[in-house]
């Protein structure tokens, strides 16, 4: 609920399937719902089990006002992190080994055509994209950081580092 807070213990956490947060499941503006690390913990969600698909994002957030901190995503069987809502904020985390985009931020769906519905004013920052890498395509399409074809406006990354992935570092296209 708003105003929640998941702290995750230090361990590395292995899921095969997409985790979504819901645009039904929100914060406000003055009680976002944070996950993030246990202070000092080294936390790392691992999608190794995935397919290699398109659909198979690690975390898709449709929601608007979360907070994420402190967070390594890895491995997904696309983009590690994909943020569809607004209002959101990622905060030291970083994303490699995904067979996309480290982190994207674009609509959650193709009926979204108005610019009014697609992502707006999420914050990333201080944030790390590594070693991203397709295989199906041979390095084709895995940017450390895209936002790109569908966002709004006030989209900020701030502090972030892309490095060695197989694409762009950034596509902001």
């Amino acid at each position: 609920q708003a105003g929640d807070t998941l702290i995750m213990l230090e361990g590395t956490y292995k899921h095969d399937y997409k985790i979504t947060l819901p645009n039904t499941q929100n914060g406000r503006p003055d009680a976002y719902i944070t996950v993030r690390n246990d202070e000092g913990a080294k936390v790392t969600i691992d999608f190794s089990e995935q397919l290699i698909d398109s659909t198979m994002r690690g975390i898709q957030i449709n929601a608007n006002y979360w907070y994420f901190y402190g967070i390594d995503v890895m491995s997904a069987g696309d983009n590690g992190l994909y943020i569809a809502g607004s209002y959101n904020v990622v905060e030291y985390c970083s994303f490699h080994e995904n067979q996309d985009s480290g982190l994207q931020i674009g609509r959650a769906l193709s009926e979204q055509i108005s610019v009014n519905e697609w992502p707006h004013n999420n914050l990333v920052k201080n944030c790390t994209s590594y070693n991203n890498y397709y295989y199906q395509t041979y390095g084709e399409n895995a940017d450390g950081f895209a936002a790109k074809l569908t966002n709004g406006e006030g989209n900020i990354f701030d502090g972030c580092i892309a490095y060695r992935n197989s694409d762009d570092g950034w596509d902001l296209y």
